[in-house]
């Protein structure tokens, strides 16, 4: 199957992407046991690379994360157009509720959906270029990832009518880290870093917002939405979970700077 649309996409590239739409256990790595390979696969091979690592020094990759980086950040920005251009042109004139309870995705939104589902598998790279490095890992870093494509392939199996909201913003916001993160390895030190943090934070309060009228349309409406409540559970639990993950880490750096710096103005 997943030749086949290979086959297609290079074939007839327009007609293939307006006509577009996954089927459960159908489409290429629609069934369960894609995320379920790909999450033990990630977590076996960044823990084996750790263990293969710790008598190694680290592995110079400054070019391919230059690449890396920049791909990644240049997706996102295809991916956040090719999704909300067709969303709005033609679902968002129909009101709020018809855009959060009802938009009709099939065809090219579905399909930048798809890729961003896709796209999980490979910022999986993020990590092993960690590792490859010597870089400490947290478990803030290793959860997200881990998580995030279980979440991706959860609400394109439950038909989630409102992951558009949960796909644009992230789209937005790597735009903008892996920009970041192209900059740094080039050796620039962009003055907006502490933004990222505070950018992401917003991202997931923006989600959970989104979830909440999904659930007020879709009472309001008995049950009438696309989409499933334990699909919304399942949203609202890994985006709740990250909250409160990137709280954590927010105040914490943010007590360390404020901690070192009171240790410099006392030792002056």
């Amino acid at each position: 199957m997943a030749t086949h649309l290979i086959v297609e996409l290079i074939s007839d590239p327009i007609n293939t992407v307006n006509n577009f739409k996954w089927e459960n256990d159908v489409t290429p790595f629609s069934t369960v046991w894609a995320p379920l390979f790909a999450s033990i696969a990630y977590l076996v091979v960044i823990f084996g690379l750790q263990e293969f690592m710790k008598n190694r020094k680290e592995i110079k990759l400054h070019g391919i994360c230059v690449v890396h980086n920049l791909f990644l950040s240049g997706l996102s920005l295809v991916m956040l157009l090719g999704m909300m251009i067709p969303l709005l042109t033609n679902e968002a004139t129909q009101g709020l509720e018809h855009l959060v309870c009802k938009p009709t995705t099939a065809g090219r939104t579905e399909f930048w959906y798809y890729i961003f589902y896709l796209s999980k598998v490979y910022e999986f790279l993020d990590t092993v270029f960690l590792v490859l490095r010597k870089k400490k890992l947290i478990f803030l870093h290793v959860y997200h990832h881990f998580i995030t494509y279980w979440l991706c392939w959860a609400n394109l199996r439950e038909n989630t009518s409102v992951q558009w909201a949960d796909i644009s913003i992230n789209c937005f916001v790597h735009i903008v880290m892996y920009y970041y993160y192209y900059k740094t390895e080039m050796g620039q030190s962009p003055w907006w870093k502490k933004y990222i943090t505070r950018i992401q934070i917003v991202q997931f309060v923006y989600d959970l917002t989104f979830h909440s009228l999904w659930r007020y349309y879709h009472a309001q409406s008995n049950g009438g939405c696309n989409g499933s409540l334990r699909g919304t559970a399942f949203s609202d639990f890994v985006i709740l979970s990250f909250l409160g993950l990137f709280l954590q880490f927010y105040f914490k750096s943010y007590s360390a700077k404020k901690d070192k710096t009171t240790n410099n103005i006392k030792k002056d």
